[in-house]
């Protein structure tokens, strides 16, 4: 535990986030709708079991950028939750290879979370 908080730390000094990746699923078919949005702006689906992605479109990097800075700047990377109900959403930074995923049902308690994952799915159009 010490040692991946060291990681974390050592890394919030520098611009981590690769990719972000977001998505849902759950329910009664157990599906799982799954995006991936690169620092570079590709906004991708990826298939949840396969991780093959296809490319969506690309987003504009300026959007890119303040979504991965308030990111970085919130509480996010240092903030997880692992609490999926029978449908869930989740946040997962890739950073160098290591993902920091939150998982959750409904709303979560951290509002930087829900802002940002509402965000994101407006991206990609998503409606729930």
């Amino acid at each position: 535990m010490i040692q991946l908080l060291i990681l974390l730390m050592s890394l919030m000094n520098q611009s981590q986030i690769e990719e972000i990746g977001f998505g849902n699923g759950g329910g009664f078919t157990g599906a799982v709708t799954s995006y991936v949005l690169t620092k570079d702006g590709n906004l991708f689906s990826e298939n949840a079991f396969t991780e093959e992605r296809s490319l969506i479109k690309k987003i504009d990097t300026s959007v890119v950028d303040d979504l991965f800075q308030f990111a970085e700047s919130s509480d996010l990377l240092s903030f997880r939750i692992n609490k999926p109900g029978n449908t869930y959403k989740y946040v997962d930074f890739n950073i160098a290879g290591t993902h920091l995923k939150s998982v959750w049902t409904g709303k979560s308690e951290n509002k930087s979370l829900n802002l940002l994952y509402a965000q994101l799915k407006d991206l990609c159009q998503i409606k729930e």
